[in-house]
């Protein structure tokens, strides 16, 4: 089965968010030089894995958590109380799918930038980049 764009989503909080026109995942893995001395070729060991994601969501004021993912920027990390500055974000191609099942993606993330963009006669997006933190539960 060839998946679309359609086919994906974003989910937060207890629902996806409303509308979300694209979604990116980025997953890197270094790879650690152990070559020793006395060889004449590289050799590597799989290091430490990093991931980024983007998404772009229209903005819709009657949206709870896609208002309450777009504020996450302004939280502060507040450890006496218990209180952490990560989201739970779900990634999924297929919309069919639950988590932890393929084609979906969840992971703890950091909010690092949320970008507003309006241009006349569109609707009003909000672009929003995460850091991952952690393991990424899922695959495809």
């Amino acid at each position: 089965m060839i998946l679309t764009g359609a086919d994906g989503q974003v989910r937060y909080g207890t629902d996806g968010v409303a509308k979300v026109r694209t979604w990116s995942l980025s997953i890197q893995r270094n790879a650690i030089d152990v070559t020793c001395l006395d060889t004449f070729d590289r050799e590597y060991v799989a290091g430490v894995r990093n991931a980024t994601g983007t998404a772009t969501i229209w903005y819709d004021t009657s949206q709870f958590d896609d208002l309450k993912l777009l504020n996450a920027i302004f939280k502060d990390r507040d450890t006496q109380n218990g209180i952490e500055d990560t989201e739970t974000v779900v990634f999924v191609l297929n919309k069919s799918r639950i988590s932890g099942q393929a084609g979906t993606f969840q992971c703890e993330c950091v909010i690092t930038d949320v970008s507003p963009s309006v241009s006349v006669g569109e609707a009003t997006a909000v672009n929003v980049s995460f850091q991952v933190t952690g393991p990424i539960d899922g695959g495809f």
